[in-house]
Formats: structure tokens, C-alpha cells, sequence
């Protein structure tokens, strides 16, 4: 049978593409001290055309690997290496060369006479005796040298001496020898990178090689020989000025290195310890290089410390500019890292910490710290403090790796878990390897033949990821949600279930935002969300460990906001919320929702109106709050004492849930604890019509048309989503009137007394607007404000009121928002003015409105936290940094949860910072 030629390679890829993939390693047989036999290039040739093979050869990326070993039976033909290297013609050559104990001396002649083309040059060699019949002069482009020779094998200094002498475009030696080192010192002013590994070499050679080196860049040195140490006086230092990377392997010789050595530029420094010997002197060495390297970023220390005191007095006294830290225990060393590091490490609220710029942290062995001591010091770093987040220098850790310990608690882990996902941080180590299925694994029943598994630690069990209704997805699309089915087998609730498919916010668009500024709201407010998926109805319990159906203990139910577009569950960990209400001596249960979003759950239209299908994601919300009823009392919870909590868009999903069904909470809710936001005109659904309309897709028939479930038709509901129109405040996506969920504008239900007559807390944030007012920086005019008012505020107002309007809005900037910044903060003449305006139309006037309807109380508390933010202040959504930093807003809502009473005359700091009323 005649195999088939293949099609030509050079006839099929793109010129661009060929040139670039085809790296090759050209093997003639087999690969000496393995025994693993590799196809032979003439074979994997023949497969293919001439001019293939042509151009291989004279590949300019060709790293051809010669064994020349007679003892091994595998000599490559002369022939076939004279062919091969007229082939490649005059394209350098990349060149990997074994020799053996019988080299095949004629082929070498052959392979060392196109010396001249030699690029790159890695020589192994057993056997010297050849060289006495090669020239070894003419290395004209010769950059790179790599030699091995055996531990028995002398070198021949002169030889080496020529190659050296006549390569004067090397930059790059890698030696591995136990010969002398005096060939490498030959033009040593042209080398930038070192990498020398001796045996039986006293370190005074290897110093008077650094000294003929100075222009070194990247210098590797490593002692093989730990017993052929001499003690030698200090000398003084040479100085290698451009010296940026040094890694040293060894025992006591390194400490002469180490105060050897003069590098004013060393950025990263990696020292191996081979033994237990004379690691003292090592560190003492160590500190005396760290005083001369002011500028180290990147510090790794492997079986180098002895105590911690070591490890203390290196992460307190070197400069300010560490990046990355890296400290390996010895083996069977323990408590080498203990809580003493990780409270020095840990950012203070005063600014005072350790390592400002610290982004990575490593540490393997050697680890004895309490769980809440290192999740401290995680949050501390991850998250920058009141009056730290815009100096320049600071920075948050973006990877710890903790290995060869022993693992967190399952709570612990989970925490920082949320932390990976909510901060951007990189996680990895034993310190969070959990073995699901565990003696700490506990299990909930939520009907007699069904049960939850969660994630149980300490004082906290966590259930995540629990379905609460049937998949929106198919025929169920744009529909009502629909309860599931009865549970009928245990399932595992471990991780979050994945958000709705996101949709980007477009108000903000902060261009004139300084650097610092957008890097603290994107380290702190606004985070990457878990995965999303449009089968997205599923809820998260976080309870007591060892509560039972008899505990009866208080709910409190998230909604999260973020524009109705946008958000998830898990960016928020509520077992902060669920310990400090155990701390705080009012035990509490968390519960949080996922719900449609964007136009998966708030299209609007008169054909959505036709189809009674409006407000999805406000009818995700309530079905989850008819779930708790049915199964909170399985993991411990009162029914009847259950607090629905949202902020931002979720606060206005709150209060929209007390004025839906004619204001009857149907049991489903007992207080209501509503963070920014209230009741708000929203406007009919028809109103909608023209961002329907504006795809010009027919919304409704996709889910007949897609009754299958595909990744496809979801994104195709994104991206007509993302090309809708959106201004400002005024967003496509959200509540309005559809007649069933909103029968009448939210505002007059309350008019009408139409609410929920339940507890309530509500508030807002000191300055609400200028998140906001980013997209208006093109506004420099009254004349440009007044048609801004006009086309997006007030169409229908005569000129009159919107002139009596500004009045209450002077032009001068000293009244505007951020507020009591005097002249500060003015992005634009009229920014500060825009901000206080709209801060009050979309959340300080609805906030009055609702109280003067509910309650008549006057606020009682005005805080103002963060209000040094540039160009933001109090802004709007700083305050979930303080409710899930577990501080005092913390308190208050589990208090308020618990009793109904935020505890105010204990908890109150004068330094806080919101509008709170209660009614």
C-alpha cells in the first residue's frame, strides 16, 4: 500500500506563520544517558516536499542537537552532517553538542568549520582530546556559550581562552566546570549575563572573575563543593553598577559573595542554602548587601533563615520598594513563620505598615499562624484603608501562596475565596486544599427526602448555589419564574451559583477620574463577578453551626445592586455579616439571591405589558422570599423574622417589594433595611418601547425561536442588550410600571399608603452624584446645563422651573459636591454642580419623599467617611466597604435584624458616615 505524500506546509501556511512556529531540535539518534529514542530527521523529512525540506534547514530558528559518540554506536554519518549544513546554507546556527569518550573527530572538523555562523553554542564534553585538532579562533557571531564539562574532565584554558578572545559579540556565558575560571574573565567587560557553576574552585577565583565582569546585568553562581570552603578576609566590595539579578547557590562561600559585592541597582536576589552550616553568618552577610541594594523588588530566600527574628529583621529593614517575597523553610523546620511576621505585614488603618508595594507573598514551611491572623492580614492588604487609597506608593497584594502547611478552616478558606474573587487576588498552597467530603462536611435537610450539603467551619455553615426556582432558560425565557419542583436528592451547595449574564455599566465613565482614584473603586467597590450563565436563580444560605429547626433565629435577605445591569452574589461574603452578629450576642442568618438582570429581566415594552412578563427581575426576588418561608426553618431559621436588605439598586428592589401587592408583605418580610435607596418614579413599561425596539429584535419570540438551550442564543440576548442606547441615570434596563408587579409609579403607592407598614431603616451617603456626573464633563456652560436639564431631566417643565430649580443649585462651586471642599475637586466650572444636583434628584429627594409619606422623623445622624476621596467624597456605594468590612454599619443592621433597633447609643461613632432615618 502507497502512503500519500501530504500537501507542501509551504504551499498551505502563511509566509508570516511559517517563519515562526518551526523551532527544531535535530536528533540523530538516541539522546545519551536515557534511553529514549527519538525519529531520526531524514525519516520525518521524507514526508514532506524538497522545498520543505530546504527550507528547514535553512530555518533561521534551526537548533540542530549533535551526538558524536562512537562508544554509543550512534556516529551520524559525515555525509549526512556535510549535507545537512550545506543545506542550511549561511543561516546561523543554534547548536546543542554532546561529545563523547570516542568522539568521531572528523565530523567535529566538519561542524566546528562553519564556526563562523555559530549563534549559539552548548558543549558537553567527556573528552578533550580532540581539541588539539580544531581551530578554535573566528566565533565572529558567536552570543551565547554554554559549557559542561565532566567533574573529572581538566579544561584546557588555552583553548577556551581563544574562543572567547575571538567572539566579540558574546554576552552570554553559562559555565559548568571544574576548571579554572580564567577563560571567562577574556573580554569579561563584554558579558551581561553569568551563570557559573563550579566544583572544587576556592571563591577568591570566582570574585576575580566579578571583577573583570563590571557590566554585568544578571549574574548566577553556584557552589557545588560545600566542604571546599576557605574563610578569607574582607577586602572591600566590587561594585557591578548595572547588576539587576543575582542568584546564589551554596553554603559559607555565599557569605562571601554576599559582602563581596557592591550591586546599586539589584532589583531581585535569590540565595539557596545547600546545608545547615553556617547559616549564621549568611544572614549577618545578607543584611550588610541589603544596606548597598536600596532598589530590591524581588527577595527569594530558600532553607536560609534560621529563626524568625531572621525573616523580621529583613521584611522591617529593607527598602521600601519589595515586590515579591519569597521564604522557604528548611525541611522539618517549624515555626520559622509565626504571627509576630504576619502582624508586621498587616496594613494599620493609620497608614503605618510594612512593604507598601508588596503585590506577591510566598512563603512555604515553616508556617505556625492562627487562620484569623492571616485572613487579617489578607484583607488588609487586598483592600486599601480610609486615607491610604490615593498616595501613589500604595499598592495591594495581588498573589500569596502559603504551601506546605497545614490547610485553613473550611470558613477560612471560603473567606478567602471571596476574597480571590471580589479583589483580584491570586491564591494557591495547602493553606486552601479542603477535602470536600470531610468529617466537617455538614448535611441539612430541606424536605425529609432531600439534603444540602454546605461547607462547615468553626461557627459558620455555608450553603451556596441553591436553586430556587426552575431554569429561566428555553421556553422559560423572558417568562415569569417559575417554583421548582420538589427537591428529590441531595445535592452539594459548595460553590456560587453563576451570576446573570453581565451587562458593563455605562455610567461610568470616568475619564477624568485621577489614576489612583478608578484604582481604589476597582480594588474595592466595583469587582470581577463569578461566572455567569443564564440558568442564574439560585441563592446562598449562611447559618449557624449547630443550629436546628428549633433555633428560630432572624433572617436578613441581600439584594445586591449595581444598576440593575450588572452583579452577583458572590461579590459579597456574608459570613462577615453572620460572625458579627454572633459576636455582637444577636445571632442572625444570611441570605442572598441572584436575579435576572439587564434585558434577561427587566425589558420593557407594550408588548412585554401584553405579555404580563414585566419586572423579571423583581419576580426572581420575590419567589426567592417565598423560598425562605418554605426552608429557611431547616437551617435554623425564623420565618417570621425575616429583614430584606439591599443597597444601591438593590435598596430601590427593596423598597419596591413594600409597595407591590397593594403594600401586603404576604408574610414574606417583617423590616425592611434599605441602604441608598427608595421608592423611585420609574415611569410606565411602554416607555421602554424605543430601547426595545432598538435592536431590532423581536425579544419575546427568541425563546420559541431558541426553545433549546445554547450558549449562542444567550449571548445574542447580551449583545442586543449592550446595543441598546443608555444615558446616564437614565438606564434601559429597570423597574416600571407593567401593571401586575408596579400597578401605578412607586411614589404615589406611597402617597396612597400603599406600602408595606413595616420597620424601616434608610439612608444615604453624604455625596451621591459625582460617581455619576463623569459622563456630563463636557457640560462647561449654563447654557450647556440648561439643555442637559432639559433634554434628560425636565422635557415637560417650563423654562421658570427649571430657572427657580438652578437657584437651589448655585454656580458656585464652593456649594457643590463633594460638599465643604471649598474650591476643590472642581473637575470642571460646573461638575461640583452637576453632582449635587443629581445626588439629590436620584437618592436624597426620593429618600425625603419617602419619609415625610412614612414617617415625618428627621434624620438622625449625618457621617461622612472617606470624604477625602479626590473628586468623589462620601461617594455613592462606599458605604458596603464598611457593612462587609464588618465595622460599625455592621452592627447596626444585625442589631436592627435581631430587634429591630440599631443600637445607635452603643455603636455610634462620631466619625461615621451616613444619613441615617428610621421609621
Amino acid at each position: 500500500m502507497c502512503m500519500k505524500r501530504p500537501t507542501d506546509p509551504l504551499q498551505v501556511l502563511a509566509p508570516e506563520l511559517v517563519g515562526e512556529i518551526f523551532y527544531l531540535r535535530l536528533l540523530d539518534s538516541i539522546y545519551p544517558y536515557t534511553n529514549n529514542s527519538y525519529s531520526q530527521l531524514p525519516v520525518l523529512l521524507s514526508l514532506v516536499s524538497k522545498s520543505w525540506r530546504d527550507f528547514v534547514y535553512a530555518s533561521p530558528f534551526l537548533w540542530a542537537h549533535i551526538i558524536t559518540d562512537t562508544s554509543q554506536g550512534s556516529v551520524a554519518s559525515l555525509h549526512a552532517l556535510r549535507k545537512r549544513l550545506e543545506r542550511s546554507q549561511s543561516a546561523p546556527l543554534f547548536l546543542d553538542v554532546d561529545v563523547g569518550e570516542q568522539p568521531d573527530r572528523d565530523a567535529l572538523g566538519v561542524l566546528f568549520a562553519e564556526r563562523s555562523r555559530f549563534r549559539q553554542l552548548t558543549l558537553r564534553v567527556i573528552d578533550l582530546s580532540w581539541w588539539d585538532r580544531i581551530s578554535m579562533e573566528g566565533f565572529t557571531e558567536l552570543k551565547k556559550l554554554t559549557l559542561h564539562t565532566g567533574t573529572q574532565v581538566p579544561t584546557h584554558v588555552n583553548k577556551l581562552s581563544t574562543i572567547f578572545s575571538s567572539a566579540p559579540s558574546l554576552c552570554s556565558v553559562n559555565w559548568h566546570s571544574t576548571g579554572e575560571l580564567g577563560p571567562v574573565g577574556v573580554q569579561g567587560h563584554q558579558l551581561r549575563f553569568l551563570d557559573l557553576t563550579v566544583f572544587r574552585i576556592p571563591v577568591t577565583h570566582v570574585l576575580e572573575v566579578l571583577v573583570v565582569c563590571p557590566n554585568l546585568l544578571d549574574a548566577a553562581i553556584r557552589f557545588q563543593d560545600a566542604h571546599g570552603y576557605i574563610p578569607m578576609p574582607f577586602r572591600g566590595r566590587i561594585l557591578l553598577p548595572e547588576l539587576r539579578s543575582l542568584i546564589l547557590h551554596g553554603t559559607r562561600h555565599l557569605t562571601c559573595i554576599l559582602r563581596g559585592v557592591q550591586a546599586p541597582l539589584l532589583s531581585r536576589l535569590e540565595i539557596h542554602w545547600h546545608d545547615s552550616t553556617g547559616r549564621e553568618f549568611g544572614l549577618e552577610a545578607l543584611q550588610s548587601l541589603l544596606a548597598y541594594s536600596p532598589h530590591l523588588e524581588d527577595i527569594v530566600l530558600r532553607d536560609f533563615l534560621i529563626t524568625e527574628d531572621g525573616l523580621f529583621s529583613i521584611i522591617t529593614t529593607t527598602n521600601k520598594h519589595l515586590l515579591r517575597l519569597t521564604v522557604a523553610a528548611a525541611p522539618g523546620q517549624t515555626k520559622l513563620i509565626t504571627q509576630r511576621t504576619f502582624d508586621v505585614l498587616t496594613r494599620q488603618e493609620q497608614g503605618n505598615y510594612t512593604l507598601p508595594l508588596l503585590e506577591e507573598l510566598e512563603f512555604r514551611g515553616g508556617l505556625d499562624v492562627p487562620d484569623k491572623v492571616l485572613l487579617r492580614m489578607i484583607e488588609s492588604r487586598t483592600s486599601l484603608p480610609d486615607g491610604m487609597g490615593f498616595r501613589s506608593h500604595a499598592r495591594t497584594l495581588k498573589s500569596i501562596c502559603l504551601d506546605d502547611c497545614k490547610p485553613m478552616a473550611e470558613a477560612s478558606i471560603f473567606r478567602v475565596e471571596s476574597i480571590c474573587r471580589k479583589r483580584g487576588l491570586k491564591a494557591k498552597g495547602t493553606f486552601i486544599s479542603r477535602n470536600q467530603v470531610s468529617a466537617s462536611t455538614v448535611a441539612t435537610g430541606v424536605r425529609t427526602f432531600a439534603t444540602v450539603t454546605g461547607i462547615s467551619s468553626g461557627s459558620v455553615n455555608e450553603f451556596l448555589g441553591i436553586p430556587f426556582a426552575q431554569s429561566p432558560t428555553g421556553n422559560l425565557r423572558f417568562q415569569l419564574p417559575q417554583a421548582l419542583l420538589p427537591y428529590n436528592a441531595s445535592f452539594s451547595a459548595i460553590t456560587y451559583g453563576p451570576a446573570c449574564p453581565q451587562q458593563a455599566i455605562r455610567f461610568l465613565i470616568m475619564s477624568g477620574l485621577p489614576a489612583e482614584t478608578l484604582d481604589y473603586l476597582t480594588k474595592t467597590i466595583y469587582s470581577v463577578v463569578t461566572p455567569s450563565a443564564e440558568d442564574c436563580l439560585t441563592l446562598n444560605v449562611v447559618a449557624l453551626a449547630g443550629a436546628t429547626p428549633d433555633s428560630k433565629i432572624p433572617i436578613v435577605a441581600w439584594i445586591y445592586g449595581d444598576g440593575f445591569e450588572a452583579g452577583g452574589t458572590s461579590q459579597y461574603d456574608g459570613s462577615i455579616i453572620v460572625e458579627k452578629a454572633i459576636s455582637l450576642g444577636v445571632p442572625a442568618i444570611y441570605v442572598s439571591m441572584n436575579y435576572r438582570l439587564n434585558a434577561f429581566g427587566f425589558l420593557a415594552s407594550q408588548e412585554v405589558e401584553d405579555a404580563g412578563v414585566g419586572n423579571l427581575g423583581l419576580q426572581d426576588q420575590r419567589l426567592a422570599l417565598y423560598w425562605v418561608q418554605k426552608y429557611i426553618g431547616a437551617f435554623g431559621g425564623d420565618p417570621t423574622e425575616v429583614t430584606i436588605w439591599g443597597e444601591s439598586s438593590g435598596a430601590i428592589s427593596v423598597a419596591l417589594q413594600t409597595v407591590t401587592n397593594g403594600g401586603d408583605p404576604d408574610g414574606l418580610f417583617r423590616a425592611a433595611f434599605i441602604q441608598i435607596g427608595s421608592p423611585i418614579p420609574v415611569g410606565d413599561i411602554t416607555h421602554g418601547q424605543r430601547y426595545y425596539d432598538a435592536s431590532g429584535w423581536d425579544w419575546l419570540s427568541c425563546c420559541v425561536q431558541y426553545a433549546a438551550v445554547s450558549a449562542g442564543p444567550v449571548r445574542d440576548v447580551a449583545r442586543c442588550g449592550e446595543s441598546v442606547p443608555e444615558r446616564i441615570f437614565v438606564s434601559a434596563w429597570m423597574p416600571r410600571v407593567d401593571g401586575v408587579f408596579l400597578t401605578d409609579d412607586p411614589q404615589y403607592l406611597v402617597q396612597q399608603g400603599s406600602v408595606a407598614d413595616v420597620p424601616f431603616v434608610t439612608g444615604n451617603c453624604d455625596v451621591e452624584g459625582t460617581l455619576f456626573s463623569f459622563s456630563t464633563l463636557n457640560i462647561t456652560t449654563d447654557a450647556q446645563l440648561e439643555e442637559y436639564l432639559r433634554t434628560y431631566w425636565l422635557p415637560d417643565a417650563p423654562l421658570t422651573t427649571k430657572q427657580e430649580l438652578m437657584e437651589y443649585y448655585p454656580a458656585d462651586i464652593t456649594q457643590g459636591s463633594p460638599f465643604d471642599t471649598d474650591t476643590l475637586n472642581a473637575l470642571t466650572p460646573r461638575f461640583k454642580r452637576i453632582a449635587a444636583f443629581q445626588g439629590d434628584a436620584v437618592f436624597q429627594a426620593p429618600r425625603r419623599f419617602f419619609l415625610q409619606n412614612r414617617s415625618g422623623k428627621q434624620p438622625l445622624d449625618i457621617c461622612k467617611r472617606l470624604k477625602a476621596v479626590p473628586f468623589l467624597g462620601s461617594f455613592h456605594g462606599s458605604d458596603i466597604l464598611n457593612v462587609y468590612g464588618g465595622h460599625d454599619m455592621a452592627s447596626y443592621l444585625v442589631r436592627f435584624v435581631s430587634n429591630l433597633d440599631i443600637g445607635r447609643n452603643t455603636q455610634l461613632r462620631s466619625r461615621t458616615c451616613w444619613n441615617f432615618s428610621m421609621g
